[in-house]
């Protein structure tokens, strides 16, 4: 689609506001409009390719290396970076202190969801105080006594979501357990965690609790 629009190049101040006109004037027809709407996609998608490197490097920083003329462009780096592979046990942390920009980055880019759908909410984008936020609310369900008396292979439906693997870690534990867990091990209890708090199940105390405080109207 790219090389069929842009076989010339940079367009001109011209040719770009004679395509906004086409792409947003009702007195065109649909297939001008369209037309329009498509190359003004593929050149923003152009100039964005272009200047990848860029914003790379004005987003993670010194997080990410690029080498142009090696095979493998782009390296991840840990210089100037905060970079943890466990939660630490110490509470009392500031959480974005904590977390490197290509982190930030990947959390500022994320589409908003409701519960109970996969679709995206159009220009909805999670920011970093959501991301807080929300691991600030599973990490007080630790101290829930409703998340203590919830054991996961108690629900069939849940537990039968999960993988093996998953399974055997969940095992005869409650999601207060599984929860803390997390702090040693986030790759393998994260998912698991949020397969459990966002289950279609309503009539269990914690899972409804946690939806009450997170639902968006």
């Amino acid at each position: 689609m790219i090389s069929e629009y842009l076989q010339v190049g940079l367009l001109s101040g011209s040719e770009l506001q004679s395509l906004y006109d086409n792409a947003y004037n009702n007195n065109v027809t649909e297939d001008v409009k369209n037309k329009a709407r498509t190359k003004l996609d593929a050149y923003g998608s152009w100039l964005a390719l272009q200047h990848f490197d860029n914003f790379i490097k004005m987003t993670v920083g010194d997080t990410i290396i690029i080498n142009p003329s090696s095979t493998n462009r782009y390296e991840y780096s840990t210089k100037g970076t905060n970079i943890n592979t466990t939660w630490r046990k110490d509470d009392n942390i500031d959480l974005q202190a904590e977390i490197n920009k290509l982190t930030q980055a990947l959390i500022n880019t994320s589409p908003m969801l409701q519960f109970g759908s996969t679709t995206p909410i159009s220009g909805s984008y999670m920011q970093f105080s959501d991301f807080s936020y929300m691991t600030a609310k599973i990490k007080d369900l630790v101290y829930d006594s409703t998340a203590a008396s919830f054991f996961i292979d108690s629900k069939p439906d849940i537990f039968n979501s999960l993988t093996e693997d998953e399974k055997t870690l969940v095992r005869n534990k409650s999601l207060r357990q599984v929860i803390s867990n997390s702090r040693q091990n986030p790759q393998k209890y994260i998912p698991i965690i949020y397969k459990v708090l966002t289950a279609s199940e309503n009539d269990i105390p914690v899972i409804k609790q946690f939806k009450n405080f997170n639902t968006q109207d």
